[in-house]
C-alpha cells in the first residue's frame, strides 16, 4: 500500500459529532507540518470517529484518508474522509 494518502499535522479544532440512526460523523481540522503549512478539514465516520474521540486539540497526528467527490445539482463537492487517525504525540496536560 505505497500509494496511501496520509498527512501529518497538529489538530487545531474538533467540531461536535453528528449522529444518525446507524452512523456518527465528526469534522476536524489540522495544520500540516513543513515549511509551508496548510489547514485541511477532514470528516471522520464511525470507526475513525471513535479514533478521533481519543484526540484533542494540539495533538500531533497522522491522518490516513480518501478523497471523495460527488455532484449535487450541477455543483461538485469534495470531502477528505479519514479512515485512520494515529496520534503521534499528545499535548501535555
Amino acid at each position: 500500500m505505497d500509494n496511501q494518502l496520509k498527512v501529518k499535522g497538529t489538530i487545531i479544532s474538533i467540531m461536535d459529532a453528528i449522529q444518525g440512526e446507524n452512523w456518527i460523523k465528526q469534522e476536524f481540522q489540522i495544520r500540516t507540518d513543513g515549511e509551508y503549512p496548510q489547514i485541511n478539514s477532514f470528516i471522520a465516520f464511525n470507526t475513525s470517529q471513535d479514533q478521533l474521540s481519543r484526540c484533542k486539540v494540539n495533538d500531533h497526528v497522522t491522518v490516513f484518508f480518501n478523497i471523495e467527490s460527488r455532484n449535487y445539482k450541477d455543483k461538485w463537492y469534495t470531502d477528505l474522509k479519514a479512515w485512520r487517525i494515529n496520534i503521534t504525540f499528545n499535548k501535555p496536560e
